[in-house]
């Protein structure tokens, strides 16, 4: 007896605190769909009675034609979403290749009084590199001998192929600095004015996707000038174009 009072007095006090209504969950994304408008009676004097009718909004309603227009709307927004999404992620699932290089250069002279020696670096990120290289040169004329150096800064654009190679690379650059001397008659006259250009192009193939081995062929021009001792000068300036062959080895990330 106890428990059912117990029981009619917690429905009672629900009753009471939920106004004697059960709540209920309207979805807010999805209204009500039925007619727009609803036909009323005008209102019209009492005197006059007539049977027109007039629509009326109906609040909270919209109607299944626009209510499919909507719908229309909002797909075409997410498939454009979608569509963004699906360009996007080529480029998030298949981040730029990083790829560090060594290069040493043999001269492709057959002057046996000019010795070359020369060695590259490079570091790239997707298809732009940037590297630096160190020449040195010993030429011996019967007269003169000279004993140049210099260094480069290059760029460089790389295309990656899926053919019999993996990679192209074509790359130019600037002499930005070096050094120089030139001893005759046992005087040695040094330089520091130097200016030039150079060319490369280097064909890659990857192994196991790590490794790389590069071969090139390779063009240079550096000019010396202004070589000097004391108070005497040497009037001529010497001016290098040589080719290279290039062979190195690379990692690839």
């Amino acid at each position: 007896m106890k428990s059912r009072i117990l029981r009619l007095l917690v429905a009672l006090v629900a009753t009471a605190l939920l106004g004697g209504v059960v709540p209920s969950v309207v979805s807010a994304k999805s209204p009500a769909i039925c007619n727009e408008y609803t036909r009323i009676r005008q209102k019209t004097p009492m005197f006059y009675p007539t049977d027109k009718f007039i629509k009326q909004k109906t609040p909270g309603c919209i109607s299944r034609s626009k209510y499919s227009q909507a719908q229309r709307v909002k797909q075409k927004l997410m498939q454009g979403k979608l569509a963004y999404d699906f360009e996007l992620t080529p480029y998030l699932l298949d981040p730029p290749d990083v790829r560090v290089r060594q290069t040493t250069g043999v001269s492709l002279s057959t002057n046996k009084s000019v010795q070359t020696t020369h060695s590259g670096q490079q570091s790239s990120i997707g298809w732009l590199g940037y590297g630096t290289t160190s020449t040195q040169i010993s030429i011996n004329y019967p007269k003169i001998s000279y004993e140049l150096a210099y260094k480069t800064r290059e760029f460089s654009l790389i295309y990656k192929w899926e053919s019999w190679i993996d990679s192209l690379s074509l790359g130019y650059g600037q002499v930005i600095s070096g050094e120089g001397s030139a001893t005759a008659s046992g005087i040695e006259y040094l330089s520091t004015t130097v200016s030039g250009t150079t060319m490369h192009m280097a064909l890659g193939w990857e192994f196991w996707s790590v490794f790389e081995f590069l071969l090139g062929y390779r063009q240079e021009s550096a000019t010396f000038k202004g070589f000097s001792y004391g108070g005497t000068s040497l009037s001529e300036p010497i001016k290098i174009d040589q080719e290279l062959g290039l062979i190195g080895l690379g990692f690839s990330f």
